[in-house]
């Protein structure tokens, strides 16, 4: 089976929700989007939201240097996320 990996960074933040209620948005694909009841249920959710967001295009949006985004979001939490598009099916 082939595989389509992409990885993207994406912010964890929980700075304007209940306390551990984070938010997760991806800065290179602005549709997709969710949360988690905690951080592990954001880290669980977030390869679903990307892959569904990206899964139909045909070309996808250069990732953004993680390091970067970690500057420009100083206190939420950057992680990377891959998801292979092809186990989405």
């Amino acid at each position: 089976m082939k595989k389509r990996l992409v990885v993207y960074p994406a912010i964890f933040d929980d700075s304007e929700n209940k306390k551990d209620v984070y938010s997760v948005e991806f800065p290179d694909v602005p549709d997709a989007l969710t949360y988690g009841n905690s951080l592990a249920e954001a880290l669980d959710r977030a390869p679903e939201a990307l892959g569904l967001s990206l899964y139909e295009l045909k070309s996808f949006p250069k990732p953004s240097d993680a390091n970067e985004v970690r500057k420009n979001n100083p206190k939420a939490i950057v992680n990377l996320v891959s998801v292979d598009l092809e186990k989405l099916k």
